[in-house]
C-alpha cells in the first residue's frame, strides 16, 4: 500500500447547515472514502476544499487517482451501478439522497486541477442563534 498525501483548505469562518448530523457525516465520509479507495490503483492525493457562497456551505473533495470514465459519469447516482467488486452500488446513490434530503446537491466531473475525480456538495447556509 502506497502513502497518501490528504491537503485541506478551510476558509476561516462559522457556518451552519440544517439537518441530521449523522446523515450528512455519513454522505462526506462515502465521498472521501471512494476518493481514498481510488488512489489504491492511481495516484497519491486527496484534496479537501471547504468555503461557503452567499447562500451555501461547499465541500470539494477531489483526487489524482484514475478519474470517471463517461460511462461512469452517466450512470454515478443510478442505484446498484458500481465499478467496484465488492460494491453494491448504494454508496452514491444513498449520498445523493442525503444531501437532496437536505436541500443540497452534489455534482461530479473529472478534476482539471489534479485529472482524478471531483465531488462537490452544497448545503443551504442556515442562521444559527448564537448563545
Amino acid at each position: 500500500m502506497g502513502s497518501f498525501v490528504y491537503w485541506s483548505q478551510i476558509t476561516p469562518g462559522e457556518w451552519y447547515v440544517f439537518g441530521y448530523r449523522s446523515r450528512i457525516k455519513q454522505a462526506i465520509l462515502n465521498i472521501m472514502k471512494n476518493a481514498f479507495e481510488a488512489l489504491l490503483t492511481q495516484g497519491s492525493v486527496v484534496r479537501v476544499t471547504v468555503y461557503a457562497s452567499i447562500s451555501q456551505v461547499v465541500i470539494v473533495v477531489e483526487d489524482n487517482g484514475p478519474g470517471l470514465s463517461p460511462a461512469c459519469l452517466e450512470n454515478l447516482f443510478v442505484p446498484f451501478y458500481t465499478t467496484k467488486q465488492e460494491g453494491t452500488g448504494l454508496g452514491l446513490s444513498t449520498t445523493q439522497r442525503i444531501i437532496a434530503d437536505h436541500g443540497g446537491e452534489i455534482f461530479a466531473e473529472n478534476s482539471p486541477r489534479l485529472n482524478g475525480a471531483r465531488f462537490e456538495i452544497r448545503l443551504p447556509l442556515s442562521v444559527a442563534a448564537r448563545t
